[in-house]
């Protein structure tokens, strides 16, 4: 697509990389331009070197894929592995695996429901890996509900029946919904209820969001695959491709 200038210097501006491009121009142009000393001079500069500031843009964009692909340090990778940390449920896999998928989820993402499918082509065709469902409510009120639901049925020990029929869900769910949910795959409803009074859920989730802030979690779904971050819903094709190329590594 062709570039607009116009569209192209809002786009630095927005991304904050006009300094950057004012470096570009100093370095690589030949005389050096003089220091522009105002608006519409800076203005005229940028464009009369377009493709010094596109690079500049391709440079940024660059250096920010870099660090969203980013593996994050052993710590963090052991908390966010670590089931017994904040709010997490290991769905399959053997306590010890070698190779661990975390999913950062909000039950009311569609890209997060979309994906339990993949998820769960993932474990059956890799039982060996341990996949890890870390509840992660940003979409609002009924998103923080019905993941203290999930919490609560996690306690009692059906939470992948619950993560798997959300799956099947259409538009928005909270509270009332997700206890019909329960209630639907057999879940003790005043166990569930006490669970939901007594137990200690809104601290677990908050410790999830507060590590999913130190992990640079921007969205849902996010996975961390052995600490590397995957951001989306990737297709199992994709999915499968990043486990094999570990294994290989073994």
């Amino acid at each position: 697509m062709k570039l607009d200038i116009k569209t192209l210097l809002a786009s630095v501006v927005a991304a904050g990389v006009v300094a950057g491009a004012v470096s570009g121009l100093m370095t690589k142009q030949a005389p050096v331009p003089a220091k522009p000393t105002s608006e519409a001079d800076f203005k005229a500069m940028l464009m009369d070197n377009p493709q010094t500031i596109l690079d500049s843009l391709n440079a940024y964009r660059s250096e920010i894929e870099k660090k969203d692909q980013a593996p994050v340090s052993d710590e963090l990778r052991q908390q966010i592995e670590d089931t017994s940390y904040g709010q997490a449920v290991a769905i399959a896999g053997p306590a010890d695996a070698e190779i661990v998928l975390v999913k950062f989820n909000d039950p009311n993402c569609s890209f997060c429901r979309r994906s339990i499918p993949e998820v769960k082509k993932v474990i059956e065709a890799f039982p060996e890996v341990k996949v890890v469902v870390r509840p992660f409510p940003i979409l609002g009120p009924n998103s923080v509900a019905t993941t203290h639901v999930g919490a609560a049925i996690a306690d009692l020990g059906a939470y992948e029946d619950f993560y798997s029929e959300l799956g099947n869900l259409n538009g928005p769910i909270g509270q009332d919904k997700a206890m019909r949910l329960a209630k639907e795959i057999g879940v003790d409803m005043d166990a569930l209820r006490t669970e939901l009074a007594e137990g200690d859920i809104a601290n677990r989730v908050n410790a999830n969001l507060e590590l999913g802030q130190r992990a640079n979690v921007q969205g849902t779904p996010t996975f961390f695959l052995n600490g590397k971050p995957i951001r989306g819903a990737m297709p199992f094709a994709g999915m499968k491709q990043e486990i094999e190329a570990i294994q290989a590594q073994d």
